[in-house]
Protein backbone atom coordinates (compact mmCIF):
# COMPACT_ATOMS: atom_id res chain seq x y z
CA UNK A 1 0.00 0.00 0.00
CA UNK A 2 1.50 3.61 -0.47
CA UNK A 3 2.05 6.20 1.72
CA UNK A 4 -0.63 8.13 0.16
CA UNK A 5 -3.23 5.83 0.55
CA UNK A 6 -2.65 4.97 4.24
CA UNK A 7 -2.62 8.57 5.04
CA UNK A 8 -6.53 8.78 2.82
CA UNK A 9 -8.59 7.04 5.73
CA UNK A 10 -7.07 9.05 8.60
CA UNK A 11 -7.91 12.14 6.77
CA UNK A 12 -11.16 11.12 5.96
CA UNK A 13 -12.15 9.76 9.10
CA UNK A 14 -10.61 13.29 10.45
CA UNK A 15 -12.55 15.38 8.13
CA UNK A 16 -15.80 13.26 8.84
CA UNK A 17 -15.62 13.94 12.48
CA UNK A 18 -15.09 17.48 11.99
CA UNK A 19 -18.42 18.05 9.82
CA UNK A 20 -20.31 15.92 12.33
CA UNK A 21 -19.05 18.46 14.62
CA UNK A 22 -20.02 21.00 13.46
CA UNK A 23 -23.22 20.09 11.63
CA UNK A 24 -24.49 18.25 14.61
CA UNK A 25 -27.37 20.27 16.75
CA UNK A 26 -26.07 18.61 19.97
CA UNK A 27 -22.80 20.56 19.76
CA UNK A 28 -22.93 24.29 19.70
CA UNK A 29 -19.35 25.32 18.92
CA UNK A 30 -18.83 29.07 18.69
CA UNK A 31 -16.67 31.49 18.15
CA UNK A 32 -12.88 30.72 17.87
CA UNK A 33 -13.74 26.98 18.30
CA UNK A 34 -15.93 26.79 15.63
CA UNK A 35 -13.69 28.50 13.13
CA UNK A 36 -10.52 26.37 14.50
CA UNK A 37 -13.23 23.28 13.36
CA UNK A 38 -14.13 24.73 10.56
CA UNK A 39 -10.23 25.72 8.94
CA UNK A 40 -9.25 21.96 10.32
CA UNK A 41 -12.24 20.69 8.15
CA UNK A 42 -11.07 21.95 4.86
CA UNK A 43 -7.72 21.39 5.46
CA UNK A 44 -8.57 17.58 6.15
CA UNK A 45 -11.02 17.99 2.99
CA UNK A 46 -8.24 19.82 0.43
CA UNK A 47 -5.37 17.00 1.61
CA UNK A 48 -7.87 14.08 0.89
CA UNK A 49 -8.36 15.37 -2.64
CA UNK A 50 -4.96 15.85 -2.77
CA UNK A 51 -3.83 12.68 -1.49
CA UNK A 52 -6.15 10.49 -3.34
CA UNK A 53 -5.15 12.44 -6.94
CA UNK A 54 -1.86 12.26 -6.39
CA UNK A 55 -2.49 8.20 -5.03
CA UNK A 56 -3.44 7.89 -8.82
CA UNK A 57 -0.04 7.94 -10.20
CA UNK A 58 0.74 4.96 -8.22
CA UNK A 59 1.62 1.89 -10.47
CA UNK A 60 -0.48 -0.20 -7.80
CA UNK A 61 -3.33 2.60 -7.61
CA UNK A 62 -5.26 0.95 -11.15
CA UNK A 63 -8.47 1.18 -12.08
CA UNK A 64 -10.52 -0.86 -10.12
CA UNK A 65 -14.33 -1.76 -11.75
CA UNK A 66 -16.93 -3.26 -9.77
CA UNK A 67 -19.74 -4.69 -11.28
CA UNK A 68 -23.16 -3.96 -10.04
CA UNK A 69 -26.11 -6.72 -9.77
CA UNK A 70 -27.48 -7.38 -13.35
CA UNK A 71 -30.62 -5.98 -12.75
CA UNK A 72 -29.03 -2.23 -11.70
CA UNK A 73 -27.01 -2.81 -15.12
CA UNK A 74 -30.40 -3.72 -17.27
CA UNK A 75 -32.26 -0.79 -15.65
CA UNK A 76 -29.56 2.01 -16.62
CA UNK A 77 -27.89 0.35 -19.50
CA UNK A 78 -30.42 -1.45 -21.50
CA UNK A 79 -32.46 0.62 -23.71
CA UNK A 80 -34.98 -1.64 -23.31
CA UNK A 81 -35.90 -0.40 -20.11
CA UNK A 82 -37.08 3.02 -21.78
CA UNK A 83 -40.47 0.91 -21.29
CA UNK A 84 -40.10 1.09 -17.74
CA UNK A 85 -38.78 4.15 -17.42
CA UNK A 86 -41.20 6.25 -19.42
CA UNK A 87 -44.21 6.15 -17.22
CA UNK A 88 -41.96 7.00 -14.24
CA UNK A 89 -40.66 10.21 -15.89
CA UNK A 90 -44.43 11.05 -16.91
CA UNK A 91 -45.76 10.67 -13.55
CA UNK A 92 -42.79 12.61 -12.36
CA UNK A 93 -43.04 15.39 -14.82
CA UNK A 94 -47.25 15.64 -14.11
CA UNK A 95 -46.23 15.89 -10.68
CA UNK A 96 -44.36 18.40 -10.93
CA UNK A 97 -46.06 20.63 -13.16
CA UNK A 98 -49.40 19.99 -11.23
CA UNK A 99 -47.14 21.38 -8.31
CA UNK A 100 -45.80 24.53 -9.88
CA UNK A 101 -49.30 25.22 -11.24
CA UNK A 102 -50.69 25.39 -7.52
CA UNK A 103 -47.77 27.74 -6.61
CA UNK A 104 -48.22 29.86 -9.04
CA UNK A 105 -52.13 30.31 -9.35
CA UNK A 106 -54.26 32.72 -7.58
CA UNK A 107 -55.08 31.15 -4.33
CA UNK A 108 -59.10 31.46 -3.87
CA UNK A 109 -60.58 33.54 -0.89
CA UNK A 110 -62.52 31.12 1.53
CA UNK A 111 -64.62 32.64 3.71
Amino acid sequence: MSRLRGLALPLAIIATILLAYLLNPWFAPDGALRLIATLAFWVASILLVVALFEDRKDPEGGAVEIEGPRFARFLFNNSRANLLWLPIRLFVGVAWRRGRLVRTSPREATG
